[in-house]
């Protein structure tokens, strides 16, 4: 799944790569220049030398078939690695995932059936509590993955699905006490209430 497509515009083939990682690939300067807010994240990670554990989220017009969730294996040469987009509040909280969209193309109008409201829950800013427009509408399927390359289930997902979850709930009353619960400490005791709550003993903790 070796992509030498441009991380910007992912126009195809793309000659120039990043400089610093020699993984990414762009079209021109000015597409690397655009990215870079993206690319910085992820420019200094060492993806894996083997297949790992992933997950896939399915968006609403796919999840019949396949469920909301599904186990994946991601290779190294997994677009994820150069060109996803790594869960800003969620780094704060001390995970850091990189989530990758299936789709090419975000410019087509909106269709229901392409949302994934997990998947925008997981790319909300510590900011505001909002995800940034083009994780609001048409983003298909997505692939997540740790950073660290270390194996991510679907319980695991589903956890720090909900942690954006209960953030969302606090942000429109007052976002001062939102921001004040992402940090390690309250999102490791988030973790373990739900999982007292849904009974879960096969995720372990601390995530």
């Amino acid at each position: 799944m070796s992509s030498t497509r441009c991380a910007k515009c992912r126009k195809e083939p793309a000659t120039q790569r990043c400089s610093v990682c020699h993984r990414t690939y762009y079209c021109n300067p000015e597409c690397q220049k655009k990215h870079w807010k993206i690319h910085n994240h992820i420019c200094p990670l060492t993806p894996p030398t083997a297949t790992v554990e992933g997950v896939i989220i399915h968006c609403e017009e796919n999840r019949a078939a396949s469920g909301i969730f599904e186990r994946t294996s991601v290779e190294p040469t997994h677009p994820v690695w150069t060109e996803g987009y790594v869960s800003p509040t969620l780094k704060i909280a001390g995970v850091e995932i990189l989530i990758y969209r299936h789709l090419l193309d975000d410019r087509s109008p909106n269709k229901r059936g392409l949302d994934n409201q997990i998947a925008t829950f997981l790319m909300v800013e510590e900011e505001d509590g909002f995800a940034k427009p083009e994780w609001q509408k048409n983003v298909g399927d997505v692939t997540v993955v740790r950073a660290n390359g270390n194996p991510l289930t679907p319980r695991e997902v589903e956890t720090l699905w909900m942690f954006t979850d209960y953030l969302m709930e606090i942000y429109p009353d007052d976002p001062n006490i939102a921001q004040g619960q992402i940090n390690r400490k309250s999102f490791d005791h988030f973790c373990k209430r739900y999982k007292e709550q849904q009974g879960y003993q096969d995720l372990q903790l601390p995530l």
